[in-house]
């Protein structure tokens, strides 16, 4: 084992510039990994919520029972709501991926001096 080393150390001590460079590229190379989520993905806070209520696929596209239902307890226990806008798939158009049994719910957020403590302090689990 201590002849392995030393054939090693020999090597990279002949080659200094080679080891160095190599050192020197791992390190830019982990200095610019842990900043690309800061420099690639802004913070996104459009200040509104979306919330994807998915049903099971053999509903019926004429049942809205279950989201009206979502929606007024949403607006009745959160009290930062100030509307809720539905958008829900009658047909499949082009390269859209949700499925017929699926529904965004826009959630309209009043402003944030009305609300009872930040986002980050309000965030309560909702259990229906």
């Amino acid at each position: 084992m201590a002849g392995g080393f030393a054939r090693l150390q020999a090597w990279t001590t002949a080659r200094r510039r080679i080891v160095f460079g190599v050192a020197g590229a791992l390190v830019v190379a982990v200095v610019l990994y842990m900043s690309v989520g800061k420099t690639f993905m802004p913070t996104m806070d459009e200040g509104d919520l979306i919330v994807l209520l998915q049903k099971s696929a053999s509903v019926s596209c004429s049942i809205a029972g279950p989201d009206q239902r979502v929606q007024q307890t949403l607006l009745k226990e959160v009290p930062e709501i100030r509307s809720i806008v539905r958008a829900h798939r009658l047909r499949r158009p082009g390269p859209d991926p949700m499925g017929l049994n699926e529904t965004d719910t826009f959630l309209v957020l009043k402003p944030k001096d009305q609300w009872r403590g930040s986002k980050e302090t309000s965030r309560q689990p909702f259990v229906t």
